[in-house]
């Protein structure tokens, strides 16, 4: 039986508040605010929906927080 669009899906898991808050997603999210980089008001969907929009900023920003050591290039693949 199919459910109406608005109604709650069924989740087979769903992590508590404390572990959404100490992720490493949350704690992204909370960077790009801190920064002014991206507002994503902690909003996963919002967070993911820049990421396809704008990839060569989402990366290079996960570059500066993951602290990854290496040489940025122009070239998005």
């Amino acid at each position: 039986m199919k459910k109406p669009a608005n109604e709650k899906k069924d989740y087979l898991w769903s992590p508590d508040s404390c572990k959404i808050k100490n992720s490493e997603l949350n704690k992204f999210s909370i960077y790009l605010n801190k920064n002014n980089i991206f507002d994503c008001k902690q909003s996963f969907k919002k967070l993911w929906e820049w990421s396809i929009n704008s990839p060569e900023n989402f990366w290079s920003s996960v570059w500066d927080f993951t602290k990854i050591l290496g040489s940025k290039k122009n070239k998005i693949l």
